[in-house]
């Protein structure tokens, strides 16, 4: 509802069967806040309201309370695209009250000759632009399409006069505009009327006198009509959010044949012989396989069934072709006595730098793996693991690496303590042979070069001294006679 702060106690709203349409501030028009203490308060107020095609609407006048003086009254004139219709007078000296007062306009009053009252209903169209070979139509039409106006004035009334005999013409029922001459404008609806209908109103005329300037009204409200498309392109209105549209499903397609086959199939529960590693059951219990003819049937089946199936509709979609029934059987491998031909060796690239000449035969060569875990392979275990090192690292070859290590160092160790002992047992039997030497020369005589051996009694090594014969010197004792010479 439109309420200019100036004059708060006229109020007009746009109507529609589903209520008050909702009303969005213009901005074009001058801001409420910008009016300055003293100065004249602005008597116009402008809004945007949605129009829908083909909705009715009507306009709905309120006065609340308010003390008038005596013989002054409110008069409400609607406009609709520049053109005058119906309008409407209310005067109340009591100042409308105990409550407030209303009036609802909804349409345009016709008075026939015959002194009958029509009434034409007010609804929403879109316009329609046609080319240059229709009429043209005068621009100020054009400059006020889409605006919906009510004048209000202070009026004193006078004597009642009767009506005219002349009734001044109406709004033109007109959708169909030139292209050029919309052009810049961003107008979208007009006003078309509906059909005449019997009014049960009457009219009563009287004479009036404006108090208020015929050019300057009390108040003046004016509702501009667009569609929602226009006011999002107006910023008036935000984008609506996009609708995300659930993707239709795909057909159900019916159960193939080959799901019965296959369900055939697995109830047999086909068996074949253990390894030579598991217990052999008995002949009776063992169940033959499937036939050749019948398992043909059902591989011919399934790829008929598949070759049927529909192309998946969904783009986006990657559905990946059904496996051939081969692959879901399982096979074991079996094992025989007879001898087994030598596969065909790969073939060596021509980046090996050792590989044989052209004319030379080709030699067969194993992989690492084939010469690993192959059981008539004869190869010694530091090469095996050398192999499965070389290989994708695992926990396996990891633990195997390093008890190989721990093996290694563990001979290293062994090796130098035989070495060890193998001295000693060698000193040992050199010291034994120097002291037989030794015993038969103790009692030999000084002047002879003597050869003394030490030989500790621990495990140190042997030390040999060799000393040069000394005369010894005679040490003169008490017991010995001394002759003096020097008499």
């Amino acid at each position: 509802m439109a309420i200019l702060p100036s004059v708060p106690y006229v109020r007009v709203c746009i109507n529609s069967s589903t209520g008050n349409l909702k009303e969005y501030p213009d901005p074009d028009a001058p801001h409420r806040e910008l009016v300055l203490p003293g100065e004249p308060h602005h008597n116009k107020i402008s809004v945007y309201v949605e129009a829908k095609s083909g909705a009715a609407f009507r306009f709905e006048y309120f006065v609340v309370r308010k003390k008038l003086p005596k013989n002054t009254c409110l008069g409400f004139f609607a406009i609709i695209d520049g053109h005058r219709t119906s309008s409407v007078t209310i005067c109340n000296e009591d100042g409308f009250k105990p409550q407030q007062w209303g009036h609802m306009l909804k349409g345009d009053r016709i008075r026939k000759p015959s002194g009958e009252m029509t009434m034409r209903g007010f609804e929403f169209a879109e316009i329609k632009t046609v080319d240059s070979g229709a009429p043209p139509i005068a621009q100020n039409d054009v400059s006020k399409l889409g605006e919906l106006v009510i004048q209000v004035w202070r009026i004193r009334r006078g004597a009642e006069v009767p009506p005219p005999k002349e009734q001044p013409p109406g709004p033109t029922d007109n959708i169909k505009y030139h292209e050029k001459e919309l052009k810049g404008r961003d107008v979208s609806h007009a006003t078309k009327f509906r059909k005449e209908k019997t009014a049960k109103e009457t009219e009563t005329f009287f004479q009036l006198e404006y108090i208020d300037p015929v050019d300057t009204p009390l108040v003046e409200f004016h509702f501009k009509y667009r569609s929602r498309e226009v006011l999002q392109q107006m910023m008036i209105l935000p984008r609506d959010p996009p609708v995300l549209r659930r993707q239709p499903d795909p057909p159900r397609l019916p159960s193939p044949i080959i799901d019965v086959q296959l369900r055939q199939a697995s109830e047999e529960k086909v068996s074949f012989p253990s390894t030579s590693t598991e217990k052999i059951s008995s002949p009776s219990t063992i169940r033959e396989p499937p036939k050749a003819d019948k398992l043909s049937a059902i591989i011919a089946t399934s790829l008929a069934a598949s070759a049927t199936l529909p192309t998946n509709p969904n783009p986006n979609k990657i559905t990946l072709p059904p496996k051939p029934l081969w692959n879901f059987l399982q096979t074991e491998p079996q094992t025989s006595t007879a001898p087994t031909a030598p596969t065909a060796p790969p073939a060596i690239p021509k980046a090996v730098t050792n590989a044989p000449p052209k004319g030379a035969p080709a030699t067969p060569v194993e992989t690492r793996t084939e010469a690993t875990y192959r059981p008539d392979a004869m190869t010694p275990a530091r090469a095996g693991l050398k192999a499965a090192s070389e290989g994708p690292a695992t926990p396996f070859t990891r633990v195997m690496t390093e008890i190989n290590k721990n093996l290694s160092h563990l001979r290293n160790i062994a090796k130098g303590t035989a070495a060890g002992s193998e001295v000693r047992t060698g000193i040992s039997h050199f010291e034994e042979q120097i002291r037989k030497e030794v015993k038969p020369q103790a009692g030999s005589s000084e002047n002879v070069p003597a050869k003394r051996e030490r030989a500790g009694d621990s495990d140190d090594e042997l030390e040999v001294v060799l000393e040069r014969p000394v005369k010894r010197r005679h040490v003169f004792t008490d017991e010995d006679h001394i002759i003096d010479l020097t008499d």
